[in-house]
């Protein structure tokens, strides 16, 4: 196959070929305990750019992204404490749990990211529904 512009489906195949070939190697997930990012790719139609993070873990094996040190830099001003990075709560919504993962500085309305437990999906919350769950939880 030879590929002589680029366009959305060539560069998606690129894309996880080179994803795989990643997660496929041991040595910088296991040896040097860092955990790689998604690959996010821009394009032309002679050029494709691709970048991802590369961060540590701890020795819990919990990742230390950009929005986990943004959390723990700044819970303060949210109202958390930097501990509460990894606490559990259980929504009100619906009734499922899920853990702190990190802060989006730049979201104004919903700056708290959690995983859910369940599935591992990354939502969105506001600090102060956060807060009234962990009152709620406090009380039981």
């Amino acid at each position: 196959m030879t590929i002589n512009k680029f366009d959305r489906t060539n560069v998606k195949t690129i894309r996880e070929f080179i994803e795989e070939s990643i997660k496929r190697e041991t040595f910088l997930n296991e040896q040097l305990n860092v955990e790689i990012g998604d690959l996010r790719a821009s394009y032309t139609d002679d050029v494709i750019k691709f970048t991802f993070e590369v961060s540590t873990r701890n020795e819990d094996g919990s990742v230390n992204s950009k929005e986990a040190s943004s959390f723990k830099a700044l819970a303060r001003e949210y109202g958390f404490e930097p501990s509460d990075l990894g606490r559990e709560f259980t929504s009100l919504n619906d009734g499922k749990r899920f853990r702190i993962i990190g802060l989006n500085t730049r979201a104004r309305k919903m700056p708290i990211i959690c995983e859910r437990l369940e599935d591992g999906g990354r939502y969105k919350f506001p600090s102060s529904n956060i807060h009234m769950c962990f009152k709620l939880e406090d009380k039981e």
